[in-house]
């Protein structure tokens, strides 16, 4: 999809100078794939990001900024050009990382490497020394937010991505709430570990860079499974779930914390407060 310059005039006005020359670019192709509720282009050499002021945190580029400066040097992730922000909206910048995303159709033709791949990628972000990591996800404080959200009617329930069974938000809450982990196992966490996050060299068979680091951070590593096993599952086929699983080294998991981090995941990127 390709946008015009007339097409953008909506949040041109007060356009960082900085970053004034994209202006000029004929193409913009809008990135349609996520759920993040901000704008998304493929222009130049690199990703422009624009969000309004006043999103959440994770959702807000602010946050994603300081994730991407504590990353660099530890995971391949992309480089900033440019933040800022103006009344209306923030701005962010970030340098392309070359490659395929991995919910990419072709990777049918070979699931057992796309499978290894991934598992070698969940590898590569826990692995990621926490103890000096300065973003923590408590999981109290997100609980609450969303129960103000549902409060205030800013859920969307038309679009949550998991089978909600026809639930209104406050059941899937109650859902949740009845799922809630005794104890978590933290690492550090991507926190959006979906196929289109994950960036890879088909040619190569090699992981090229990670991307979409707004909720990055201390949380417990079932999160990135509940994402990547849900998001293997709706791009290609579930049955490819336990392989995952025994390729990361798991003979067993437990699907109720699954499940639970998947609702949360669910609640989480539709509240608008």
């Amino acid at each position: 999809m390709t946008e015009s310059p007339d097409q953008k005039s909506s949040w041109q006005e007060g356009f960082p100078s900085q970053l004034q020359p994209l202006l000029r670019e004929a193409n913009w192709d809008a990135v349609t794939i996520g759920r993040s509720g901000m704008h998304v282009f493929h222009v130049a050499d690199g990703y422009l990001k624009i969000a309004p002021q006043g999103l959440t945190p994770g959702n807000d580029l602010h946050t994603e900024k300081m994730r991407l400066e504590w990353l660099k040097g530890r995971l391949p992730v992309p480089q900033i050009y440019y933040y800022g922000k103006n009344a209306s909206f923030e701005y962010l910048y970030l340098s392309e990382i070359q490659g395929t995303m991995a919910c990419d159709r072709r990777f049918q033709e070979d699931m057992p490497s796309l499978i290894a791949l991934l598992a070698e990628a969940l590898h590569m972000v826990h692995a990621v020394e926490a103890q000096s990591c300065p973003f923590t996800r408590p999981l109290q404080p997100r609980l609450e937010e969303i129960q103000q959200s549902i409060s205030r009617g800013h859920i969307d329930n038309a679009k949550f991505v998991t089978d909600h069974q026809g639930l209104s938000p406050q059941a899937r809450y109650e859902q949740l709430e009845r799922l809630l982990p005794a104890s978590n196992t933290l690492s550090f966490t991507h926190g959006d570990f979906c196929l289109p996050n994950i960036i890879i060299d088909r040619q190569k068979r090699r992981i090229n860079g990670l991307i979409d680091w707004g909720y990055g951070g201390i949380a417990d590593h079932h999160e990135d499974l509940a994402s990547a096993c849900w998001s293997l599952g709706y791009n290609f086929a579930s049955s490819w779930i336990p392989s995952l699983l025994a390729a990361y080294g798991l003979e067993s998991i437990d699907q109720k914390r699954l499940t639970f981090y998947q609702l949360l995941d669910d609640l989480s990127h539709y509240y608008f407060s």
